[in-house]
């Protein structure tokens, strides 16, 4: 495929892109594709110029599909050869799940059963090689996993409250949930939404029914922003209940004691993506470590 021919803005992945010279219309820089800075989402990739502060978008590289990779592998490419084997591995993954999905959850006592959902395994946090179901800290179910497999989180939660009717208090997505979104947007509300629905929603965490606010946000100041609750109050977290420290911690309606809103505890990578953009970050990191918030306003 020549200069002329090749189609920069959609380049076929099967294809020379990566070793090819590229030209910045915008900045100048010129360099091999494989240099091109790639924002990834599910179905596609966005090809960028890595000369800073340029921010040129040369086009998408939608990735291959099965007959995609299939008919390349055949022409002889090597990559699209070992894709073929990962597709192969994913359709095992995927048999393997449904076989699963066909066994019976335990016989649970209890009138007000709590499950949480964990992962194991895995090359990576977000490509996780099981989903793991437990209730009070015991397993009772795992299937195959992978990279944005979240939708598994409400086909199993489903299955629990068919197998146990009336007798589950809430479900608990946990980590679970972050790391099998992947770059889906929205895919949170879903899970939420399911929850809601089936009033099975986690009393505290990430997935309550109420808002919940990381200590480190980037998005709104919570020791500023007004909260409110169902019972009409409105105000900052100076006219708030706030109950003795601990993470997460909780902010209470002043007058039922109702859960308002709920801050969750930093990390150290909260720490560190937001130390030059939030004074209590760089406090905290310069304490080595945060401690659980005492109120001084």
């Amino acid at each position: 495929m020549t200069d002329e021919t090749f189609d920069y803005s959609r380049p076929p992945y099967y294809s020379d892109w990566r070793t090819r010279t590229w030209t910045c219309p915008k900045c100048g820089w010129q360099g091999q594709g494989a240099e091109l800075q790639q924002e990834f989402f599910n179905d596609l990739s966005e090809l960028w110029c890595p000369q800073a502060p340029c921010e040129y978008k040369f086009g998408l590289l939608i990735h291959p599909g099965v007959e995609e990779t299939r008919a390349a592998a055949d022409a002889g490419n090597a990559e699209a050869k070992v894709m073929e084997q990962a597709f192969a591995r994913a359709e095992q993954r995927t048999q393997s799940r449904v076989a699963s999905r066909g066994r019976d959850l335990p016989e649970l006592e209890g009138d007000s059963l709590e499950f949480t959902f964990t992962t194991d395994g895995g090359r990576d946090w977000m490509n996780p090689d099981w989903l793991v179901l437990t209730c009070r800290g015991r397993e009772i179910y795992r299937e195959p996993s992978g990279f944005e497999h979240w939708e598994a989180i409400i086909t199993v939660s489903a299955k629990v409250l068919e197998r146990y009717p009336g007798r589950v208090a809430w479900i608990d997505p946990n980590d679970a949930g972050a790391c099998l979104g992947g770059d889906k947007l929205y895919y949170d509300t879903t899970i939420k939404d399911f929850l809601r629905e089936h009033q099975v929603s986690p009393p505290l965490g990430t997935w309550s029914e109420h808002p919940t606010c990381h200590y480190y946000s980037t998005w709104s100041d919570w020791r500023t922003q007004a909260w409110s609750c169902k019972c009409g109050w409105t105000g900052t977290v100076h006219e708030a209940r706030v109950p003795a420290a601990k993470w997460p911690f909780v902010i209470l309606c002043p007058r039922d004691g109702s859960v308002v809103a709920e801050i969750l505890a930093p990390s150290k990578v909260d720490r560190s993506n937001n130390i030059n953009g939030d004074r209590y970050a760089a406090a905290d990191t310069a304490a080595r470590a945060p401690t659980p918030p005492t109120p001084t306003w």
